[in-house]
């Protein structure tokens, strides 16, 4: 009974650390970034699945380096990491204006704005997905394991592991750690997927007005990073 409470707490304790965790300011800015502007719910969670994989894989390489060498102090491998967030955040937030632009979708919309009372919602829609297909679901991994070096992960993800008697616990912790972050980033990137969507069927103007916004505050806090870290 001991033992099994004790493999209960620690579990739950790990999990709720990796639920916590994904919610960081530069996740949820970068996930939202590589959404698209047609993003149905399966695209989304795609995406999410995948920037968990990334960061669960960083996880893992970090903490069997800190099993096997003993290391308890990633201050450096922190300063780096969040350095090199800072930088990512502002590609994303380039390149999905960048999109934007190239792919005419502002321009567009205003035609359709303006031809409003001869085309209905749906022939917007079908326009707009045209022009939108998938780009960034390999790069999410990408994103991932960039963000499994920053910010909290090592403090809450890994420094814990160094403690344990055995290299098998923390390996336990590395991984419920990261299921943690992968239901909590699922269901964050489900929930943005049908609020995406669902605009879109009704007003691609304000969904495309709203992709601007996340994508130049992704770029500005991406900025604020690598000055703070610099």
């Amino acid at each position: 009974m001991v033992l099994s409470g004790g493999v209960i707490a620690f579990s739950s304790v790990a999990f709720s650390l990796g639920v916590l965790h994904a919610f960081d300011i530069d996740h949820v800015m970068a996930v939202s970034g590589l959404a698209e502007t047609s993003s149905r719910s399966r695209k989304m969670l795609g995406i999410c699945c995948r920037w968990a994989m990334g960061h669960g894989l960083t996880l893992l390489l970090v903490g069997v380096c800190v099993l096997s060498l003993g290391v308890s102090n990633l201050d450096g491998l922190s300063h780096l990491g969040e350095k090199l967030v800072g930088f990512m955040l502002m590609g994303i937030g380039l390149w999905g204006l960048w999109g934007l632009i190239s792919q005419d979708q502002i321009k567009f919309t205003a035609k359709v704005s303006l031809d409003a009372n001869h085309k209905k919602s749906s022939d917007e829609t079908k326009g707009i997905s045209a022009r939108d297909e998938p780009r960034c679901q390999h790069g999410a991994v990408l994103v991932g394991m960039i963000h499994g070096l920053a910010g909290s992960a090592p403090l809450i993800g890994l420094m814990p592991i160094g403690n344990f008697d055995s290299p098998w616990l923390g390996l336990g912790y590395i991984a419920i750690f990261s299921f943690g972050a992968l239901i909590s980033m699922l269901i964050f990137g489900g929930l943005l997927g049908v609020l995406f969507h669902g605009l879109n069927q009704r007003a691609v103007s304000f969904v495309i007005g709203l992709r601007i916004m996340i994508l130049t505050a992704t770029f500005c806090l991406g900025a604020h990073w690598v000055y703070a870290n610099s």
